[in-house]
């Protein structure tokens, strides 16, 4: 079946190094693994959520991605899923990790234009996701400041 790669999805991802990216792809090429790719169903769309490098390395070797679908109820559902999936990876930097941290901490806070009591619901709210990471809340702004920083670039 087919499915939409974006961007902002595709943005979340840390990219393989040389050596991992060769291995998976012997693997793949000798028929040894290939764990299914997951493609979110939102709103009628299906778009890949996890596995783009087994997608890259399967369209270009003329293999078929397996693929499984999970579906989602929201953006935001799939943007957090996707970076809770990136943060159980071995393989992630502290910059990789202090990223990951900074895009939930801002796919959560509360839009502009929010109540007055909403900076309390927006403390604990960075309390509640600086506690999950054991990092300080001061660190979880510092990491939001990076990753915003890294998205402009």
């Amino acid at each position: 079946m087919t499915f939409i790669i974006d961007k902002e999805i595709q943005s979340l991802l840390t990219p393989p190094t040389q050596e991992e990216r060769e291995t998976l792809e012997a693997l793949i090429y000798d028929g040894l693994h290939i764990d299914p790719a997951v493609v979110a169903v939102l709103d009628g769309e299906r778009i890949l959520a996890d596995g783009h490098n087994r997608n890259e390395i399967c369209t270009r070797l003329g293999l078929d991605l397996p693929t499984r679908d999970k579906k989602f109820s929201s953006r935001e559902q799939l943007i957090q899923w996707v970076i809770d999936n990136q943060m159980g990876r071995r393989n992630l930097t502290d910059e990789r990790k202090a990223y990951y941290r900074g895009k939930e901490w801002l796919s959560k806070r509360l839009p502009a234009g929010r109540p007055v009591n909403s900076a309390a619901v927006a403390e604990l709210t960075a309390a509640s996701i600086a506690e999950k990471h054991g990092v300080a809340t001061r660190t979880l702004y510092n990491d939001a400041a990076f990753a915003e920083g890294v998205d402009d670039l």
